[in-house]
């Protein structure tokens, strides 16, 4: 689902590496993956979330950078752990 997501909003994307905005959308990755881990404890939950957020943004750029030459069903089945579910 997040490749899928992420294939739609490819030149979104493209424009925000370019532009070195990657911490804000280090924000945004990190809200909603807290908000779907909620029923964790708080201080465990902080530094999960930031090591996720960072691989999945990784993960973004440089499939972004790759002209996204592979496709999302591929990427996907390489079993990256893109989320920790």
């Amino acid at each position: 689902y997040l490749l899928k997501e992420a294939r739609k909003e490819a030149h979104v994307l493209a424009l925000i590496f370019k532009n070195h905005c990657e911490e804000l959308l280090n924000r945004v990755v990190t809200k909603r993956i807290t908000a779907y881990q909620r029923y964790k404890q708080k201080h465990v939950i902080t530094y999960s979330n930031a090591f996720w957020s960072s691989g999945i943004i990784s993960i973004l750029r440089n499939w972004v950078a790759d002209n996204m030459r592979i496709s999302a069903e591929d990427l996907a089945a390489l079993n990256l752990p893109l989320l920790p579910f």
